[in-house]
């Protein structure tokens, strides 16, 4: 998987790929994030659970998931890059924030 860093001020290609661990550990964490598929209009869209502005989309539910899964490594090694922290796995059962409705 070849993917590049994004430019901090704009969503333009770095024309560098990320340094091999980072782009490991990215997906390492993000292979254990959840993906939400939905159908419309004949098209798959999904987005990551943890990340939820993370999307992509394909003709197939499996293309979907791939497509989502890269953006997901892509904007975890990114964060990681920047030294931010990325969200656990939902299913690590860990929070940092309760919201009660």
């Amino acid at each position: 998987m070849s993917i590049s860093a994004k430019s901090k001020k704009s969503s333009a290609p770095i024309d560098r790929p990320f340094a091999r661990e980072i782009l490991r550990e990215a997906q390492e964490l993000a292979q254990h994030y959840q993906i939400v598929l939905q159908m419309e209009d004949g098209e798959y869209f999904g987005r990551g659970l943890e990340l939820p502005t993370v999307m992509s989309d394909g003709k197939t539910a499996e293309q979907c998931v791939k497509s989502t899964r890269e953006a997901l490594v892509a904007t975890v090694a990114y964060m990681l890059e920047k030294g931010e922290r990325p969200p656990a796995p939902a299913s690590d059962a860990t929070r940092s924030v309760q919201l009660n409705i």
